[in-house]
């Protein structure tokens, strides 16, 4: 667990889950809500909304980070339930489907993607705020500098983890290793440290992995290049 003084150490690992959390899911998502392929800046914008609106509110004294693993489970619950598939119908005609063997049924966009990008950018928001809180501690040109290495290493790992054609079980374990120590450390507020209670940490903690394990259910069946989701299955002997 991180000493409760070692800012540096939670500022790292704060801009390092923003940045490899991002780019997790602007990869993972898509794969799964597969309307958000043909939208693929959605996420990326709804990020940087949160990000922008979580380091305003970072003089607040509502700690929004202890929200953090719910709307996490809430965007992954999401992409299971509202998983969609294409289904070529004839040549001139795509639509999206739920994957099943179910007739196909027209996918109201307008509501799904405003309905994505608000509870993304809220992800976020949580995320940045404890963020900017813990840069606020420290003197603006040390914070800076750790924030910058912290999401530098975030883009790298997941670059390697991609690379290394790993499954999201992998990439949503680092963000589960980087987020239980800012959960259990507590954050800054008014130039305190204030912890959460133990029972709302244990719940947190419980969230995460349970998040974990959905992710490592619906990657069951594919393969993960270092682009694209395979699903693979076999058709006879």
């Amino acid at each position: 667990m991180i000493p409760a003084n070692a800012h540096g150490a939670r500022v790292f690992l704060a801009s390092f889950l923003v940045l490899f959390l991002e780019v997790a899911l602007i990869r993972w998502m898509p794969a799964y809500i597969r309307l958000l392929a043909y939208f693929s800046n959605f996420i990326l914008l709804a990020s940087f909304l949160g990000i922008g609106v979580g380091c305003l509110l970072a003089p607040s004294r509502r700690r929004l980070f202890v929200w953090f693993p719910l709307l996490q489970a809430i965007v992954i619950g999401a992409a299971y339930f509202l998983r969609l598939e294409l289904a070529v119908q004839s040549t001139g005609s795509i639509y999206f489907t739920s994957g099943t063997a179910e007739p196909v049924v027209v996918v109201e966009s307008t509501m799904l993607l405003p309905l994505v990008f608000v509870i993304v950018a809220v992800l976020f928001a949580t995320l940045a705020q404890r963020m900017a809180r813990e840069m606020a501690a420290l003197p603006p040109l040390r914070a800076y500098t750790i924030n910058l290495v912290g999401s530098l290493a975030g883009v790298g790992l997941f670059a390697v983890v991609s690379w290394l054609q790993l499954s999201p079980t992998w990439w949503f374990g680092v963000g589960f290793a980087a987020a239980v120590p800012l959960l259990l450390t507590g954050e800054m507020v008014d130039g305190r440290l204030v912890r959460a209670r133990v029972a709302v940490v244990a719940v947190n903690v419980a969230l995460l992995a349970s998040t974990l394990g959905l992710v490592h259910v619906m990657a069951r069946g594919s393969l993960w290049s270092p682009y694209y989701r395979v699903t693979v299955g076999q058709d006879g002997p």
